[in-house]
């Protein structure tokens, strides 16, 4: 029995999805659908509510902007859950490398190594065609992650009780996924499964929200990361450390910051201790570019 939370935001894409869940789960289930139309609370709060109001002990939390595209979905979470009693999370798309440089899940320049993700993405953003986005390396049924994207993942009541969503650090909608990643994470193991697909409408807007979440919620783990479930090579981890924060200089400059605030955060990262001063340097170099 899996209980479904979901915030709500169009009355018409919370309908399609409800009747999409009930064709494909598979087995009994609740649908708890909050509306948050106005935007009053963030999704933090509303996932929190979700978990103490569920009826079940296995948890998924989905976007609206999905369509299942697996039948019987729900018996391959149920059975993830059984078959590692240590599983805390269960995602659909993650990596196995958290940069300690500010950055969304996923890793950048060695990909096949570190993402797994088994979706169909499509764009609202973006002038971009529909692709299917496939990596399983290993063949896993389940790959072992750090951290796992929040378009869709499963949890368990009990944990997520004791380990809840931190809405006051993350007051509004992004960062989430990764912080409750590293806080489950560092009692449970953290997988993506092959077993399920869905197609998901929206790739994300990644603005100056996400910026300030983002730094946020590194201010808070950056004694704890990077983390690297992939067992990278030092060499590796510079690589990825480089492109992470390349990438996010570049979105808190189009989001209208200064070179001297992404100096700032620069300073701020821990990379300059953790990985030396000639990363440090190159970096300094991207911050202080047009």
């Amino acid at each position: 029995m899996v209980s479904v939370i979901i915030c709500s935001a169009n009355a018409d894409l919370l309908s399609y999805v409800k009747t999409n869940i009930n064709n494909t789960i598979g087995v009994p289930f609740e649908i708890l659908a909050y509306d948050n139309s106005n935007a009053e609370r963030g999704i933090c709060e509303i996932y929190n509510q979700g978990v103490r109001d569920a009826r079940y002990n296995v948890l998924c939390f989905v976007h609206e902007d999905v369509v299942f595209n697996s039948f019987d979905w729900g018996a391959q979470v149920l059975m993830a859950f059984e078959e590692n009693g240590r599983l805390g999370l269960l995602g659909i798309a993650g990596s196995s490398y958290k940069s300690l440089a500010p950055s969304g899940w996923q890793g950048s320049e060695i990909p096949a190594k570190i993402n797994f993700m088994n979706l169909v993405q499509k764009y609202k953003h973006a002038d971009k065609g529909e692709e299917i986005k496939y990596n399983n390396q290993f063949s896993s049924t389940v790959a072992q992650v750090a951290v796992i994207d929040g378009v869709w993942f499963c949890g368990q009541k009990d944990i997520l009780t004791k380990h809840p969503f931190d809405q006051w650090l993350l007051p509004y909608f992004h960062g989430y996924d990764i912080d409750i990643s590293l806080s489950v994470g560092s009692f449970y193991d953290i997988g993506v499964t092959f077993k399920v697909m869905l197609t998901h409408f929206s790739e994300g807007n990644f603005g100056a929200d996400w910026v300030k979440a983002t730094l946020r919620l590194h201010e808070k783990w950056k004694l704890k990361l990077p983390v690297n479930k992939a067992s990278l090579t030092e060499a590796e981890m510079r690589i990825c450390e480089k492109n992470a924060f390349r990438s996010f200089v570049s979105t808190m400059k189009k989001s209208g910051y200064s070179s001297y605030s992404c100096l700032k955060v620069l300073n701020r990262s821990g990379i300059k201790s953790r990985f030396g001063v000639s990363l440090y340097l190159r970096l300094a170099v991207k911050c202080l570019s047009a």
